[in-house]
């Protein structure tokens, strides 16, 4: 379980997450959306235990993260973060590895297949184009969790943007690696922009906005047009994919504006 009770988390003076809570099961792709500035990334942060938040607890398998060493952490999560900062020139290989490092070659090339970026692995990571850098870094995310699996651990996968700055082909191999990961067993928590793609994978979706949790759910009852409207402040119409699953969202060409909805 991954439980959140109450969390706020403010910085700078600014209430950056107010009074979230929610508690996520694993086995489920749970996909968290909402505009801008929501407080989506901070959320993984506090999730992962990179962030304390101001009030409130947070407990990872019962486990407040804060409490728990480095190693134990990652025994129980693999976050991807937002812009992960690795200048180093090291080669893909070892980028992967980070997250197994026993790990056989065969492993990390097969990782890398399974995301559709087996000519990844002989270059060099600084040299790879931004989507690439964020395939290599999902490999290793994935090889982690395999990594706490084989201990019989249910890992969490904490994931922010994963499929950003890739190629269509390429977010249809990660959305699928993420599915089968859930279907083992895994949590998977990650931040989506892309509302028609997350409703056609996610088991659950968290919509937030302005650091309020304003849905949670199945695709069809999270995007409504009144969430849309809260959340995004667009006037918009959803209606069911056929044949699903999905939820399309059609937004109206003239937006609400930001004071026209509460």
């Amino acid at each position: 379980m991954l439980e959140l009770e109450q969390v706020r988390l403010e910085r700078a003076g600014r209430t950056v997450l107010a009074d979230v809570e929610v508690s996520l099961e694993p086995g489920a792709m749970i996909c968290l959306c909402g505009p801008n500035g929501a407080g989506k990334s901070s959320l993984i942060e506090v999730c992962a235990g990179d962030l304390v938040p101001s009030r409130g607890s947070v407990r990872l398998q019962g486990k407040v993260p804060g409490d728990l060493d480095a190693a134990e952490l990652a025994w129980r999560r693999a976050v991807l973060s937002q812009n992960p900062a690795l200048l180093h020139p090291f080669s893909v290989a070892d980028v992967v590895a980070l997250g197994h490092p026993t790990t056989a070659a065969e492993a990390r090339a097969a990782t890398l297949a399974e995301l559709g970026a087996a000519e990844l692995l002989p270059r060099t990571y600084t040299e790879l184009s931004g989507g690439e850098r964020r395939l290599v870094q999902l490999a290793r995310v994935l090889l982690q969790g395999e990594r706490a699996a084989a201990r019989d651990i249910q890992p969490w996968l904490l994931l922010d943007e994963p499929v950003t700055q890739l190629d269509l082909a390429r977010v249809q191999r990660v959305m699928q690696a993420l599915q089968s990961r859930a279907e083992r067993g895994w949590g998977i928590l990650t931040v989506m922009h892309d509302l028609e793609l997350a409703s056609r994978h996610a088991d659950r979706m968290l919509i937030l906005a302005r650091g309020r949790l304003l849905a949670d759910g199945p695709p069809e009852l999270a995007l409504t047009p009144e969430i849309l409207a809260r959340g995004w402040h667009v006037n918009a119409r959803t209606e069911l994919e056929t044949p699903g699953p999905g939820v399309r969202v059609r937004v109206s060409p003239v937006s609400a504006g930001p004071d026209a909805v509460d």
